[in-house]
């Protein structure tokens, strides 16, 4: 029928978002976790015999700043005190950041557990902390400071998941990260669910370049995670290139017009180029939130995962075919509803073909009215649709 894909092709508009919204959000709150627990750590001068046991001994009048109600020198002082202890000067430089993160790491005390706590805002407080331990390692050490590999925790905070970002980059990332993360989990505690959320700010190609961006995203968006947990052969250059096709389709901002089925048609028949049709098809399948339910009935129905595929791979044919046809309707209804109604037929007698009617026609029903009941689509009309 003509209504299905009509309504489905809504759908897919707002699965669209839905996704967007997961890469603007969800996954960048993983992240900024990370770089939390590393701003939080404080390193303990035990860790310092781990450099050089004999530290130690030589300098252990020095291994706790002064106490609080003294005065205390600056850190250019202190590193000079220590090296005439006969410190080295790594040990030095790693006893000064020590003193420096005592002095400004500050920790945020935890209400009692039945009480709210704000989650979020201690690692906004914590950007302003990171700042002030920065400033005072270029005051101590000078520019050179940022390159020391001994202050890579505060210069660098997200080494580990973007070594490939300029220290620059990866602190404003962070403080991105970070301030979105407090406000999304203000808006959460009020009710919203993530499709609500707005989505300002939040995009890390507003404070990255467009090569850095891009780099990103290849390791850290929501499409390239789906595409590595799709089951689909990949080595580093297809990865990539499946990427750059996909991403207009997929990592596209929210706000902008969504993708035609011209455009959906044309990332499909490069990914197949790609990949293969097998692997493409296990792509695509798992960027639609509906195969999970579609997978799920055809193993119930003993299907096997290669049947699985092929059967998916039926089914989303004519869903592209249905898509692009949708783009005819304001200029050629009749030619729309001539493709969608072939591209419906198709799917049908090859599905029946592979797996007999009674499957084919269950997991058509089960792909179709996973798409129509999440959009409150009440049963009777779902039935008129087909």
């Amino acid at each position: 029928s003509v209504g299905v894909p009509a309504l489905n092709r809504r759908y897919d508009a707002k699965q669209h978002r839905e996704c967007v919204v997961t890469i603007k959000y969800i996954l960048p709150i993983v992240l900024v976790v990370s770089a939390v627990l590393l701003v939080n750590y404080v390193q303990s001068p035990n860790a310092l015999q781990d450099q050089n046991n004999t530290a130690e001994s030589q300098s252990a009048t020095f291994l706790s700043p002064p106490p609080d109600k003294s005065p205390q020198t600056d850190n250019n002082s202190y590193f000079q005190a220590l090296l005439s202890k006969g410190v080295s000067i790594q040990e030095a430089q790693l006893l000064v950041f020590y003193r420096i993160k005592q002095k400004y790491l500050i920790s945020s005390p935890q209400p009692p557990y039945w009480q709210v706590s704000m989650k979020g805002q201690p690692s906004v407080d914590k950007l302003s902390q990171m700042r002030q331990v920065r400033s005072a390692l270029i005051a101590a050490f000078g520019e050179t400071a940022r390159d020391n590999g001994l202050f890579k925790e505060a210069f660098y905070p997200l080494a580990t998941e973007a070594d490939y970002l300029s220290s620059a980059e990866q602190i404003a990332l962070v403080e991105q990260m970070a301030k979105q993360q407090a406000k999304q989990q203000s808006l959460w505690s009020q009710g919203l669910s993530p499709a609500d959320l707005p989505l300002e700010n939040s995009d890390p190609s507003q404070i990255l370049s467009t090569k850095a961006a891009f780099e990103w995203k290849l390791r850290q968006s929501f499409l390239a995670q789906k595409m590595r947990d799709s089951g689909a052969s990949f080595n580093e250059q297809s990865f990539r290139d499946s990427y750059r096709l996909l991403a207009p389709i997929y990592d596209f901002d929210a706000t902008a017009t969504l993708p035609s089925g011209s455009d959906i048609r044309q990332a499909a028949n490069g990914l197949e180029t790609l990949l293969g049709a097998d692997d493409a098809i296990r792509v695509q399948a798992s960027l639609d939130p509906r195969f999970s339910q579609f997978k799920s009935l055809a193993q119930q129905q003993g299907l096997s995962n290669d049947q699985v595929t092929t059967a998916f791979g039926i089914v989303w044919q004519a869903q592209t075919d249905m898509m692009q046809a949708f783009d005819l309707m304001a200029s050629d209804e009749d030619r729309a509803m001539e493709i969608m109604n072939q591209a419906t037929l198709t799917r049908d007698n090859s599905l029946v073909s592979f797996i007999g009617k009674e499957k084919a026609d269950q997991l058509i029903n089960a792909y179709e009215t996973t798409a129509l009941e999440k959009q409150g689509i009440p049963q009777e009309i779902i039935h008129l649709t087909r």
